[in-house]
């Protein structure tokens, strides 16, 4: 419960008027740590310099690769922006609304496995694992499924994320 509501997107709360009825949403930090095999962990929260610094612990190429991940929602929102409060949009509608400016990020998001989409960016396991958790959030699939990049375009494009997190 508290997962979703920490998506939900502001308009929401202001036009529901959630905070006057006793919803208080806290930023808790760090948000996720990850074990990793070699007795390492991975902490990331809501400092966008101090996960840079995490991440590069772990991989350089993937603390490098964070500006363009978050540049890729930033397209993702900004091409399907109209969607977003006007009701439940439909696949297809997204589809085809990101099919206008780039075809192939469509069918990846859409038809692809979380996995396939961080593949694009990163290059570490610890890393890919530690994001693709987000890809499967409430859905009941693995990383590998099928559909599991469309769970985390829902979450960045259609929630109150900022895209700004991993």
């Amino acid at each position: 419960c508290a997962q979703e509501c920490g998506l939900l997107r502001p308009e929401i709360i202001r036009d529901l008027a959630l905070e006057r009825r006793g919803l208080n949403l806290y930023d808790i930090s760090p948000y996720k740590v990850v074990a990793l095999p070699d007795g390492r962990a991975l902490a990331l929260g809501t400092d966008d310099t101090a996960n840079a610094r995490e991440i590069a612990r772990i991989s350089q190429h993937d603390a490098d690769a964070m500006s363009g991940w978050f540049a890729f929602w930033q397209f993702v929102r900004e091409a399907t922006q109209d969607l977003i409060l006007q009701g439940s949009a439909s696949v297809q509608e997204f589809r085809a609304r990101l099919q206008r400016v780039d075809h192939s990020a469509a069918a990846l998001l859409c038809d692809g496995a979380i996995v396939d989409l961080l593949d694009h960016f990163f290059a570490s396991d610890p890393i890919r694992a530690s994001v693709a958790a987000a890809g499967t959030i409430g859905a009941f699939i693995g990383p590998y499924t099928r559909g599991s990049a469309l769970v985390e375009t829902w979450i960045r494009a259609y929630s109150g994320d900022d895209a700004n997190s991993s």
